[in-house]
C-alpha cells in the first residue's frame, strides 16, 4: 500500500513539473530571451531578457515552414503595436524566427528575422542591446 501511494505521489510530482517546464529561447542579435512555458492548451510567452513582452501562442503546422509555435505577443513599450511571432520547432540552437506587427488591424509586415539559441541561464538576454520590438 504504501509503494502505491508513493508512485503515485511521484507519478503527481513528475507530471506537475513537466507541466511547469519553461524553455528558454534568445533571439541572436537581440537582448529578448523568451520564457516558453507549454500547457494542454499551448504556450504563454514572457520576455525575461529586455523588454516587459509577453503573449500567447500555439504549435502549428505551416505550409512551407513545417512545425511552428506562433505566438501573438504584446509590449508594453508599444502599446500601439500588435506583434505575431513565428518559431521554428522544435526548438532547437540555430532555429529560426521572423517577427511580423501591426499598428492598424489592416497592414501586416515583417519586421525582423533571424536564428535562436537556447542560451544557459548565464547567457540570457547577452546577444544584442536592443529590443527587437522597440519602435
Amino acid at each position: 500500500m504504501k509503494r502505491a501511494l508513493f508512485g503515485a505521489a511521484a507519478g503527481l510530482l513528475l507530471s506537475a513539473t513537466a507541466a511547469s517546464a519553461v524553455t528558454t529561447v534568445s533571439l541572436n542579435g537581440f537582448c529578448n530571451s523568451y520564457n516558453f512555458r507549454k500547457s494542454t492548451e499551448g504556450y504563454s510567452v514572457k520576455d525575461i531578457g529586455c523588454s516587459e513582452g509577453f503573449g500567447a501562442g500555439y504549435l502549428a503546422t505551416v505550409k512551407g515552414s513545417g512545425k511552428t509555435v506562433i505566438v501573438a505577443l504584446q509590449d508594453p513599450s508599444s502599446t500601439h503595436t500588435q506583434f505575431v511571432f513565428k518559431f521554428s520547432y522544435p526548438f532547437v540552437t540555430g532555429g529560426t524566427w521572423n517577427l511580423a506587427d501591426t499598428t492598424d488591424g489592416v497592414h501586416f509586415s515583417t519586421i525582423a528575422a533571424g536564428n535562436y539559441t537556447l542560451p544557459a541561464a548565464a547567457q540570457r538576454g547577452m546577444h544584442g542591446t536592443k529590443s527587437v520590438t522597440s519602435k
